[in-house]
């Protein structure tokens, strides 16, 4: 077992060679300035556009040795994979309260997850702007979640929040979610199931979160085949998921101070850092 020293030393070796990779000198340069050129609180976007055979590389681990520094950590930058659309984003125009949609799954066989504690933790983030009318949570979970998450789709959904495990079907090469079926047993939803579903929000839904271990890995060669890109290719502008296994209490408390900051009215990307 390695130690957090041990991890860490490893995580910012290999994340200097990332950046040592994406950052030649040149590239180097015009970030560094641009950087030493924002005003007071300003941010600077990194969005990392990468070929599908580069995609499985964990580049949210690019360290500035020089600074001593995991740019996914800095208050003053946003770093997003940024996959190409078909089309262009449009704004989108609330007529009444952001629609919060959070799913829960823990189907029986295996390893059973707090569905409790999560959702404790997402109610106690959105308290106030829930008392203030501002935010709608609804609960989905159970048996035949996913007939339940279909059904509600009928109806707006802003962001969609999924907590649940995660695989890979090698088979198809993509990335799955284990729901529950009706029996309570696990169900393999792929990314395209679940991209199908979204598509019937016509754009409205504008987050999803994906607490489920390997929701941003692909089976194959495709950019796309995970849970998390498929979504974004059926039209969803963010969207929050993991590459590796990930500790159940960090998964929970980085939705935590993530919807903590979302209310207060922070952009994504920034509450996604303060997250991290």
């Amino acid at each position: 077992r390695l130690s957090a020293a041990t991890e860490l030393h490893d995580a910012q070796k290999l994340g200097a060679m990332l950046f040592q990779a994406i950052f030649p000198p040149e590239v180097l340069a015009r970030f560094r300035s641009a950087r030493d050129g924002l005003p007071l609180r300003g941010r600077l976007s990194v969005r990392l556009r990468l070929p599908p055979e580069l995609s499985a590389i964990p580049w949210e681990l690019l360290y500035d040795a020089t600074t001593d520094q995991f740019l996914a950590l800095a208050d003053d930058l946003a770093l997003v994979r940024c996959p190409e659309l078909a089309s262009p984003l449009r704004p989108l125009q609330l007529d009444g309260p952001l629609q919060v949609l959070v799913v829960l799954a823990s189907p029986r066989g295996l390893r059973p997850i707090d569905l409790d504690r999560e959702l404790a933790r997402v109610v106690f983030a959105l308290g106030q702007a829930q008392t203030n009318g501002q935010v709608v949570l609804n609960v989905i979970r159970g048996h035949g979640t996913y007939e339940q998450l279909r059904e509600r789709l009928n109806e707006p959904v802003h962001v969609l929040h999924v907590l649940c495990h995660g695989d890979l079907d090698s088979k198809r090469g993509e990335g799955v979610l284990l729901f529950e079926d009706i029996s309570g047993d696990k169900e393999q939803i792929s990314a395209l199931q679940l991209r199908m579903l979204i598509e019937k929000q016509r754009g409205q839904t504008r987050l999803v979160v994906l607490n489920s271990c390997l929701g941003a890995v692909s089976g194959g060669s495709d950019p796309f085949g995970s849970v998390g890109a498929a979504l974004m290719r059926g039209g969803v502008p963010a969207v929050l998921a993991m590459q590796f296994e990930f500790p159940m209490d960090s998964a929970n408390e980085l939705a935590r101070i993530l919807y903590a900051d979302l209310v207060k009215g922070r952009p994504i990307d920034m509450a996604l850092t303060e997250a991290r």
